[in-house]
């Protein structure tokens, strides 16, 4: 069952639209976008919904920088500039799997709608795209940010408060990934009842560890609870739209491999690993190493959404860190370590 009905992201678009407008007339915004005198006006007060293309030209008008978001969001290329329904196929890709029912089942439509949506150039609803964003992953709240910065209503504000609370949620503790990633393994659903002190001792985590994980993660709608058990759900948290929780998450599980092998680097006395190096590169190698970064990851979101029909028997943990000397030479490196 969705989190929130259709009427909730039709609401938010009309609350962004409002917000666009500024201290402008709805008049005035609907003749600077070539459109009839009262289509803005139509657009906030809901009698007509608006669509991809009248965002696209909206966000001409007032020079809203869109790709970003909607590439950090889908890990591709796509842009402002094209279909909302390839926009889609790329979220429904990395949160929700090609032919998941229970993305289905989330965004209340038909396999055939969807499939019809997405592949076809018509236009979409912003508020379905939202509802997309809402549903399966936490990074509505992300890509509105790049419209608004704030909600004057209230009601709105607290629904993205929440929506973000889950991203920071993961960030404070982040060690509740290997509990959502435990339930969905084979092992744990064959298992008849729900044990505390066995998933405590599959995760080297403690009883009470356990009993607060599982309690923070039903209040921010992470999993539920279907009968003695719990189930992930479908919803997905995307890291990556939070440098800060990011930041948090990646060092936690850096210290557990830098533990883990009692090595100053975290790889194994053996070397069998890559986990840090620091190298001089060309621009010519600088360019083939991005493309090699973003083959890599589309190709690991590629393999993780073709894995989820299959049943799961691991967890595992991946940590990354690339950057480059213009994202750090004002740090003062060497300074701050001293004074830590």
């Amino acid at each position: 069952m969705s989190t929130h009905d259709v009427f909730f992201y039709e609401n938010i678009v009309r609350l962004v639209v409002t917000e666009l407008r500024g201290r402008e007339t709805q008049k005035v915004m609907s003749e600077r976008l070539g459109c009839r005198y009262n289509q803005w006006h139509k657009w906030e007060s809901g009698q007509k919904n608006l669509m991809w293309n009248d965002l696209r030209k909206i966000a001409s008008l007032l020079n809203l920088k869109l790709d970003e978001p909607m590439q950090r969001i889908s890990d591709s290329d796509v842009s402002i500039g094209q279909s909302g329904g390839l926009f889609i196929k790329k979220i429904i890709q990395k949160y929700g799997g090609f032919n998941s029912v229970e993305a289905l089942k989330k965004l209340g439509v038909s396999k055939a709608t969807l499939n019809r949506l997405m592949s076809s150039k018509k236009d979409v609803e912003v508020a379905f795209v939202f509802k997309c964003l809402g549903e399966l992953s936490s990074t509505l709240p992300f890509f509105i940010s790049y419209f608004v910065k704030d909600f004057k209503n209230s009601s709105i504000r607290e629904a993205v408060y929440k929506m973000n609370r889950q991203v920071h949620l993961e960030g404070d503790f982040p060690w509740l990934s290997t509990i959502e990633a435990y339930i969905e393994t084979s092992d744990y659903k064959t298992r008849k009842f729900h044990s505390d002190k066995e998933l405590a001792g599959e995760l080297g985590l403690s009883i009470s560890d356990i009993k607060s994980g599982l309690k923070l993660l039903l209040e921010n709608q992470t999993i539920v609870q279907v009968g003695d058990k719990y189930k992930l759900n479908l919803k997905r948290v995307d890291m990556e739209t939070n440098i800060e929780d990011s930041a948090r998450f990646a060092a936690f599980w850096t210290r557990v491999c830098a533990e883990r092998y009692n090595t100053i680097d975290g790889v194994p006395q053996s070397r069998r690993g890559w986990s840090s190096r620091v190298f001089p590169v060309s621009n010519e190698g600088f360019e083939e190493i991005e493309r090699a970064r973003t083959e890599f990851i589309n190709k690991m979101s590629k393999i993780l959404s073709e894995d989820r029909s299959r049943k799961k028997d691991k967890v595992q943990i991946f940590i990354l860190h690339l950057f480059d000397q213009h994202e750090f030479k004002n740090l003062f490196i060497t300074k701050k370590n001293t004074q830590n």
